[in-house]
């Protein structure tokens, strides 16, 4: 069964506050160093020990005792905000087999209240973009968290009355680093080298220390810069890179993660009868390794048309990208995005809020048709244009005009645009050219990975250059979603130590433009049906996409937490027909 609370959107000035105001991380002197009270929140508890009679015999003084209210009173299968005092709320858990448990209550993702999620047996579900918590330890289950939440000592007293344990001396914010190892070469000498400095790349090696790797950790990157949230390149154009890194650089010095920024990976050595494999960079530097992760992402589609150096074109991609499109911001009137997908949609609405000009470009009839069909597709334009962003579609770009610096577009019907700002939004193109006659690549570019992303003994492959199988479907798809990156990585990283664990989450990503958000669960290659609940209209609505009656993927608007119960249901294999989701109001799988 699947518990849900309706929330607000993730633009909430209140929790983005939070959000921005709360560090990232705790200090590794502050892991390493923390107090008693911060030791016992994250120890690792017996189940009992959250459900039992009497109290503990640990000092009072260190804690505040909490009455949630009677037991009896709390549903099975239930969340919610318990107040501990006027800065401070923990969550209560109330599982379906009659256990309470308590964690924090925000996402370490983005702050998302988790009340308003989704529980389904112990895993407590972001509202928002589907990160997920145990709520028995508070550890992470699935991105795109990478941070553990709190967790509380609970109890029911003589009276019925559950008590919630909470240390009177928290660390700040809400976020917890996970209990990771250090590296330790006497212990274990073998060398694991990550190739991609991005989201599988970065979860990749803190997963290797959370599960106890104690040999050495290389993680190779193509940018100057230490992994971060390469997702806000196209929602903000003012970025610094403290702001958004996903760990600061002394957490790689913390756990003994070596860096190597600013390279590119030129060739690739594969493993062999016990010979260790090997990758030289572009500076000729040669980094033998045991076992290797490839997760090299992509490079963005470029539109070589005539007039494609002029200044003023981007692409969206780097930090530096997103600097240079709000540099060009300041002093732009007009601006053309060629593409009309999530990238170039999410970049017009940065770009029109700053009283520009916009006009997107399209191939489709609609934008976002491909992936979330015409009908959704529509409405988003029709928001798009309410915000006064114009659109030609079912168009080409023929050229660029200018002369040292863009002044416009010629389309393939002739008419020209002016502009003084360009941005492509065309797509990615998987970075594996290294790989060439080394391993299989399929057309696109991709590897192809078995069950669990292994395409070579030794060899590992994660994010966007993996092709796998999807179970849903039986397909082999290649994914370019940030969750499904991260994921990639921690599954990848388990399995280089051995624990042969299966890669079948179900996708998820998001798109927020204007407040209006959109959440995607699943994957629909193609379709026969969209079965649409709710008011396309009023941005209030389920789109399910349906081949030979099954349901592949849903995309809603407005209606949270729903996506992530979809996706909940998914997982289970518990998601109704969709003969009985139409024939059921807008909100049943909340009931489910």
């Amino acid at each position: 069964q699947v518990s849900t609370q309706s929330t607000g959107g993730e633009n909430s000035s209140e929790l983005m506050s939070d959000y921005l105001s709360s560090p990232l991380i705790l200090s590794a002197a502050a892991v390493v160093g923390g107090s008693v009270a911060y030791y016992l929140i994250t120890k690792p508890m017996s189940k009992s020990s959250h459900h039992q009679k009497g109290s503990s015999n640990l000092s009072p003084d260190l804690f505040t005792l909490v009455n949630a209210g009677k037991a009896a009173d709390i549903p099975k299968n239930s969340m919610r905000d318990v107040e501990v005092n006027e800065d401070l709320k923990v969550l209560l858990v109330h599982t379906e087999d009659g256990e309470f448990y308590s964690i924090g209550n925000k996402c370490t993702h983005y702050g998302a209240p988790l009340s308003k999620g989704t529980l389904r047996g112990n895993r407590v579900v972001c509202p928002w973009h589907a990160a997920c918590f145990n709520a028995c330890s508070g550890d992470i289950e699935d991105a795109p968290a990478i941070d553990k939440v709190d967790r509380f000592d609970v109890h029911v007293n003589e009276s019925g009355e559950v008590i919630i344990k909470v240390p009177k001396e928290l660390p700040k914010g809400f976020r917890r680093l996970p209990t990771l190892c250090r590296a330790d070469t006497s212990y274990d000498n073998r060398v694991f080298v990550i190739v991609g400095a991005g989201a599988s790349g970065a979860v990749a090696a803190q997963t290797l220390r959370e599960e106890g790797f104690k040999g050495k950790i290389i993680l190779i990157g193509k940018e100057k810069h230490v992994p971060y949230d390469r997702i806000k390149c196209s929602k903000s154009l003012n970025l610094s890179i403290d702001t958004i890194a996903l760990r600061p650089a002394d957490f790689y010095q913390t756990y003994g993660i070596e860096l190597i920024l600013g390279k590119a990976v030129v060739s690739l050595s594969l493993p062999a009868d016990k010979k260790k494999g090997s990758v030289v960079l572009d500076d000729r530097t040669q980094v033998e390794f045991d076992q290797v992760l490839l997760a090299t992402g992509g490079n963005c589609r470029q539109l070589k048309s005539e007039g494609y150096e002029l200044r003023n074109i981007f692409t969206v991609r780097f930090i530096e990208d997103a600097n240079g499109i709000g540099e060009a911001a300041k002093t732009a009137k007009k601006a053309v995005i060629i593409g009309s997908s999530f990238i170039g949609m999410e970049v017009a609405a940065c770009l029109v809020l700053k009283k520009i000009q916009v006009t997107v470009v399209g191939m489709e009839k609609e934008p976002f048709e491909r992936v979330l069909g015409e009908e959704v597709g529509a409405a988003m334009r029709r928001l798009h244009e309410s915000k006064g962003v114009s659109f030609r579609m079912q168009r080409t770009l023929k050229r660029f005009l200018g002369d040292g610096v863009v002044k416009g577009v010629e389309l393939d019907n002739g008419e020209v645009l002016d502009a003084d700002l360009v941005v492509i939004g065309a797509g990615i193109i998987a970075a594996t050219e290294f790989l060439q006659g080394v391993l299989p690549l399929e057309r696109d570019g991709s590897v192809l990975v078995d069950e669990h992303l292994k395409a070579h003994e030794g060899v590992y492959v994660a994010g966007d250059i993996a092709r796998f199988k999807y179970g849903k479907t039986g397909e082999t798809i290649r994914i370019e979603h940030w969750d499904v990156a991260q994921q990639h990585g921690r599954i990848a990283a388990r399995n280089m130590l051995g624990k042969n664990e299966i890669y079948q989450s179900i996708p998820f990503f998001w798109t927020s433009q204007y407040n209006v958000s959109v959440r995607y669960a699943g994957n629909a290659m193609k379709w026969d049906r969209i079965l649409l609940k709710g008011s396309v209209e009023q941005y209030k609505f389920a789109a399910y996409y349906v081949l030979n009656g099954q349901v592949l993927a849903a995309a809603t608007v407005g209606v949270d937490p729903l996506a992530t119960a979809i996706s909940e249901l998914m997982k289970a294999n518990a998601l109704p027909s969709a003969q009985v989701l139409a024939d059921h109001p807008l909100e049943f799988p909340l009931s489910l």
